[in-house]
């Protein structure tokens, strides 16, 4: 049940689109409404590491996310899962329903343990409510500790989800370890 290379993508261009445009929506709103300095507002989601790598602009990543997130430029293979990195009140949340109604999409996000699921022993895919169409994992990557209990059910390598929702881009890069 593989996709055409040309719909994955497609569905990897509108990711990538997508999560830019939010990111960009979030930076616009925060830079108005409070005079805090980019800098601080990234330390509460990248925190520092005494390995980073410097990038062609003159950036720097923590070594989790360099080795375990895909390069943007190098083409999307069957056994990654986009990670739409959600930025609370930018958007995410029309960003999810789209992929999870409109794309009939497999999501990682917190949905997946609503109905009891967060005590199943076992990765699956759950729909949610029960009687729709919509599919979840049965995780909850918008937490640290539903990130935690992923990374236990070995989510990272599991293949399970389409596409993952986490504020935390460090954490939810490190379930990808290993």
């Amino acid at each position: 049940d593989t996709m055409p290379p040309q719909q994955s993508q497609k569905k990897r261009n509108s990711i990538l689109i997508l999560s830019t445009v939010a990111a960009l929506s979030f930076l616009a709103i925060y830079a108005r409404n409070r005079p805090q300095s980019i800098d601080a507002i990234a330390s509460d989601y990248f925190p520092e590491t005494p390995d980073h790598r410097r990038l062609k602009r003159g950036m720097t990543l923590p070594d989790v996310i360099e080795n375990n997130l895909a390069d943007i430029d190098e083409p999307f293979t069957e056994n990654e899962t986009p990670l739409f990195f959600h930025i609370p009140k930018s958007g995410g949340s029309t960003v999810k329903q789209y992929y999870g109604v409109c794309m009939h999409l497999v999501t990682a996000s917190q949905n997946g343990v609503l109905y009891g699921h967060d005590q199943d022993e076992e990765l699956q895919v759950v729909n949610i409510p029960p009687k729709s169409q919509q599919r979840f994992v049965n995780v909850d990557v918008s937490t640290r500790d539903g990130l935690q209990r992923a990374s236990a059910l070995g989510f990272g390598h599991a293949n399970m989800a389409e596409v993952m929702f986490s504020p935390y881009l460090y954490k939810a890069a490190a379930v990808f370890e290993g």
